[in-house]
């Protein structure tokens, strides 16, 4: 029998990097777009929004060297028929320039509303921050970028000259590749997403098996229902088409698993100790959005993370280096501290 799964599998790859990716976002419109660079150590919020800003305009390079930061204002008016139209979505897309290798040992940001109050974090998974305002209406955030090199480029196998500031030089290492309200196609991205958890099961599921098989088929059949040329007008159909093989449940014989949200942060390896607690409190913004999302998440963070500090008080331990997201404590039985992960023989 003829073997053409390689080339549905390279069709399938092919259709969501060139069809489906580009057609998440509709439309783009401009901001205004204004910048800081923090010539020391990082500052909080207060201090960061009393300082001159100046323009700065998108291809322009940022954080002055690496593990510098820079202080973005962004203000702008929503156009008057942006996310208006029934499953779309208007937010602000933030590129920092990001690569497409880990996302943890590269350029983030943390995004603030006026009032001091974090959005969420900026990463190159997570790129986008909610517009807080409605069509035609005028909005201002700032967003603390931090320049956080690439310190695992050979797989953390050789000396690391970029995890301290003395030795890491003393050019700009990014970028701003993106910074601009755009439209969301809700469908679409609801495609993406769906095409991203089958390609990934796929791959891991035993090549001896027919659910792979399956699979793939119904990957096929989405791409026929899709039409290139007309992505939004067609996204629907292609995820009819992909909910019955996503509604699959495993084997009765197969094992039971939970999935928890989990983050897995050093207090300090190949960085400086304070971006540890800026990136505590990107990472724990995400999680309060995702809890405000979804009342039935829950979130786990290896006991490391909490050396300096606790999540629990948020935002009483991040001190001067966040500002309360919200107010209140996060309920404690949505948010555990402490789990040893996989590694307790390394510490």
């Amino acid at each position: 029998m003829h073997q053409d799964e390689p080339l549905v599998e390279a069709r399938i790859a092919r259709l969501v990097r060139d069809r489906v990716d580009p057609a998440v976002h509709r439309r783009s419109a401009p901001v205004t777009i204004e910048a800081w660079e923090v010539p020391d150590e990082p500052v909080p919020f207060d201090s960061a929004v009393q300082q001159a800003y100046t323009p700065f305009t998108v291809g322009s390079a940022w954080g002055g060297r690496p593990w510098g930061t820079t202080w973005f204002r962004i203000t702008g008016t929503v156009p008057a028929d942006f996310g208006t139209a029934p499953g779309t979505t208007a937010e602000l897309l933030v590129d920092l320039g990001f690569t497409k290798r880990h996302p943890g040992f590269q350029a983030e940001g943390l995004a603030y509303r006026p009032d001091g109050s974090t959005i969420k974090g900026v990463e190159p998974r997570n790129d986008t921050v909610p517009v807080e305002v409605g069509a035609g209406e005028s909005f201002e955030l700032y967003v603390e970028a931090g320049a956080n090199p690439d310190i695992g480029g050979d797989s953390f196998q050789g000396a690391t000259p970029l995890g301290s500031r003395s030795t890491a030089g003393d050019k700009p290492i990014y970028r701003v590749r993106a910074l601009e309200l755009v439209e969301r196609d809700d469908t679409v991205w609801e495609l993406q997403q769906d095409f991203w958890v089958l390609r990934g099961l796929m791959a891991e599921l035993p090549t001896d098996g027919t659910r792979g098989a399956d699979i793939l088929h119904a990957l096929e059949l989405a791409a026929d229902a899709l039409d290139p040329d007309d992505v939004a007008g067609t996204a629907a159909d292609a995820r009819q088409v992909l909910a019955p093989v996503l509604a699959v449940p495993a084997s009765a014989a197969a094992h039971r698993a939970i999935a928890v949200g989990h983050a897995h942060i050093d207090s300090a390896w190949l960085w400086p100790v304070r971006e540890t607690i800026r990136k505590c409190a990107r990472t724990f913004s995400n999680v309060l959005d995702l809890m405000d999302r979804d009342p039935d998440f829950t979130f786990c963070v290896l006991i490391r993370a909490a050396v300096r500090v606790d999540p629990r008080r948020l935002p009483v331990d991040l001190g001067p280096h966040q500002a309360a997201r919200r107010r209140g404590p996060v309920d404690p039985g949505r948010w555990h501290v402490g789990g040893v992960g996989h590694e307790p023989a390394r510490w």
